[in-house]
C-alpha cells in the first residue's frame, strides 16, 4: 500500500468513526432528552450528535497515533526487519548462574535437614 492510498484510508477511517461518534451521541442525546419532550429530543439529538462527532475524532487521532509510536518501536526493536529471534546471536554468560551453582555446592556440602516430623508442643499443667 503506497502513502497516497494508505492517506486516503486514514482519512477515510476518521470520517467514518467521527460518523459513527455522531449517530451514536444523537440517539443518546435525543435519548435523554426525550425527559423534557419532543423539543428536548431534538436539543439532545443536536448536542450528543456533536459530541459524538468530536469524541469520535479524538479517538481516531488517538488510535493513529498510537499505531505510529507501535511502528517506529517495532523498527526500534526489529519485529518488522532485523533479527529478532537470530539463531547466531552470542549471548553473555550471566554472572548468576555462577552464583547459582557455587550456592548449589555449598547446600550439597550444608549438614542435612532432620527428616523426623516435628515434636508436639508439651501440654500446659
Amino acid at each position: 500500500m503506497d502513502a497516497k492510498s494508505a492517506e486516503k484510508k486514514a482519512v477515510s477511517d476518521k470520517h467514518l468513526h467521527e460518523t459513527e461518534g455522531g449517530v451514536a451521541g444523537a440517539i443518546s442525546g435525543a435519548a435523554m432528552g426525550a425527559i423534557a419532550g419532543p423539543v428536548g429530543a431534538v436539543v439532545g439529538g443536536v448536542v450528543g450528535g456533536v459530541v459524538g462527532v468530536v469524541a469520535g475524532a479524538i479517538l481516531d487521532d488517538d488510535s493513529v497515533d498510537a499505531a505510529a509510536r507501535e511502528r517506529v518501536l517495532d523498527e526500534e526493536i526489529g519485529v518488522t526487519s532485523g533479527a529478532v529471534g537470530a539463531p547466531n546471536l552470542e549471548h553473555p554468560l550471566e554472572k548468576n548462574v555462577l552464583f547459582a551453582e557455587e550456592e548449589a555446592k555449598r547446600l550439597s556440602q550444608a549438614p542435612s535437614i532432620p527428616t523426623h516430623p516435628i515434636p508436639k508442643p508439651p501440654i500446659p499443667r
